[in-house]
């Protein structure tokens, strides 16, 4: 375990940090995209992505969670300028099911979507 103490002055500064496990396959990317967002990227033993945390450059935060074929099931969102924020869970084929946001206002909404993406069920 390492527990050199470090003083707070001193940086490690880069565009780009990778962190790779024992056999050097990529575990965690942490960076500035061209698009200006900052992202923080987690992948599982086989490279495949898991997480990802991200702030656009207007604000909005965002984290996404992926399944075993890299591909988003699951967000959350929080809007700029104080707007509020959302949530999203995907089926398997990408389509959005479940949404709900809650915005600054106290104003809100659920909706619940069947396989063919048509509303089932939404509040209020």
């Amino acid at each position: 375990v390492w527990r050199k103490r470090v003083s707070a002055t001193r940086a490690i500064e880069a565009g780009e940090f990778v962190v790779r496990d024992a056999d050097g396959q990529r575990r965690a990317r942490l960076g500035m995209g061209a698009d200006g967002w900052v992202r923080l990227r987690l992948y599982d033993a086989t490279g495949e992505r898991c997480a990802s945390l991200g702030v656009a450059p207007d604000g909005r935060a965002r984290l996404r969670l992926y399944d075993q074929a890299g591909e988003p099931r699951a967000g959350l969102a929080v809007f700029p300028d104080d707007l509020g924020g959302g949530f999203v869970l995907k089926d398997q084929t990408g389509k959005p099911r479940i949404t709900m946001s809650l915005l600054d206002d106290g104003s809100g909404d659920l909706t619940i979507r069947n396989a063919d993406g048509e509303i089932v069920w939404k509040a209020p």
